[in-house]
C-alpha cells in the first residue's frame, strides 16, 4: 500500500474501540482495582458474611486441633507421673463442676 494513501478507519482490530492515548499525566491508580461489574450493597454484605463464615470455622477448626494435641500430651503424662496425676486431679474439681464431666475425668480423680 502507497503511504500516501490514508485509511478511513483506524488499523485497530476493533474499528469501534478508541485507541487509548498515552499521554504523560496518565498515572496508575492507587488500591484496589474497580471491578467492572459493580457489587450491590447486598452482594458486598452478603459475600462478607461468607467469608467469615469460612474464616470462623477455620479458626474453630484451629482451637479444636490445639485442644486434642494440648489435651493428648497432658493426658499421656498424667497416665505416667502419679504427682502430675493429682495436681491435674486437684484442677479438674476445681474447673468441672457439673457431674457429666467430672465423671467424663474419672479416670484422673483418683
Amino acid at each position: 500500500m502507497p503511504d500516501d494513501v490514508e485509511l478511513p478507519f483506524s488499523e485497530s482490530p476493533l474499528p469501534h474501540a478508541p485507541a487509548a492515548a498515552a499521554t504523560p499525566d496518565d498515572k496508575k491508580t492507587r488500591g484496589r482495582p474497580k471491578s467492572i461489574i459493580s457489587e450491590t450493597t447486598k452482594q458486598r454484605l452478603e459475600r462478607a458474611k461468607a467469608e467469615f463464615e469460612k474464616a470462623s470455622q477455620a479458626h474453630k477448626a484451629a482451637e479444636l486441633n490445639l485442644a486434642s494435641l494440648i489435651g493428648s500430651v497432658v493426658v499421656n503424662h498424667a497416665r505416667a507421673d502419679e504427682n502430675y496425676r493429682q495436681n491435674l486431679a486437684t484442677l479438674l474439681r476445681d474447673k468441672l463442676k457439673s457431674k457429666a464431666d467430672l465423671a467424663a475425668v474419672a479416670e484422673f480423680l483418683v
